[in-house]
């Protein structure tokens, strides 16, 4: 049995905050969670019923400025530790738009998702989400910011054609993951919509 001494002692670089995923149900507490992580920031793409008293730039009713949000987050001397990006389900609405705005590899403009053709729409819009994600990802590296991404669960039902069927709460978003190549600790999520 080794002894331990204070030579052994050593410095370990610190692990990066956390990126979270809150998903459940509307009215399950999710932004009430969010609200006791230290110093938090909302980037609200929905109302919200104004029960709690949280920091936040107000609705944000486009990707650009969720984009500006966070970029302003990342450039500004500020006291947040946490951003909160509340929810990744309306946020959804957001991408969507932009992706139309930006249209198809020839620069046709859609007015839908499913405007570009079979399943494209959603290829194009992974693109755009991952700015987001890149931008998130750069708060919590750069500015040692937790982030915690709040999602709707929807009730489908599934009748399983072989037993009874039941209800599934699948993520009410198609999203992405929020990951980097060196990190161990990555939240993965894909569903569908």
């Amino acid at each position: 049995m080794m002894a331990i001494s204070w030579d052994s002692l050593t410095q370990k670089k610190r692990p990066k905050p956390p990126a979270i995923l809150l998903y459940g149900p509307e009215k399950a507490g999710k932004t009430t969670l969010a609200s006791e992580f230290p110093n938090a920031v909302y980037l609200q793409t929905e109302e919200g019923d104004g029960v709690l008293d949280i920091a936040s730039m107000g609705k944000i009713e486009s990707f650009g400025e969720l984009m500006d949000a966070i970029g302003m987050l990342y450039e500004r001397e500020h006291a947040y530790e946490t951003v909160v990006l509340d929810s990744v389900t309306a946020c959804q609405a957001l991408v969507w738009a932009e992706t139309g705005d930006r249209g198809d590899d020839k620069g046709n403009k859609k007015k839908r998702i499913e405007d570009f053709g079979y399943g494209k729409g959603y290829v194009y819009a992974l693109a755009v989400w991952q700015e987001v994600l890149d931008g998130l990802n750069a708060l919590r590296r750069d500015r040692g910011m937790t982030i915690i991404l709040i999602a709707h669960s929807k009730i489908e039902r599934f009748d399983d054609p072989e037993t009874v069927g039941y209800p599934s709460r699948p993520v009410a978003a198609h999203l992405l993951t929020l990951r980097e190549p060196d990190d161990r600790r990555q939240l993965h999520c894909v569903a569908e919509a």
